[in-house]
């Protein structure tokens, strides 16, 4: 989803753990936080979040593979 950008998404005081470690990803990515595991309630942004890296990631000429745990 190309909305779902670190522009767009509202840190709070529940996420904001998963904000600072999933932008510190994107500055290196493949050897930070690798892998990164994020667990938390509805409505918290994980989905956003993990969309966000990979946005970046994509705007950075990488390649992204999105895999559902449904599809394995």
């Amino acid at each position: 989803n190309k909305n779902f950008v670190f522009d767009t998404f509202i840190v709070g005081p529940n996420n904001h753990m998963a904000y600072a470690a999933a932008y510190a990803i994107t500055q290196k990515l493949g050897k930070l936080y690798n892998p990164l595991f994020i667990y938390g309630g509805t409505g918290l942004g994980k989905t956003h979040i993990l969309q966000a890296i990979g946005n970046h990631a994509l705007e950075n000429d990488k390649t992204v593979i999105y895999v559902t745990i449904e599809s394995l």
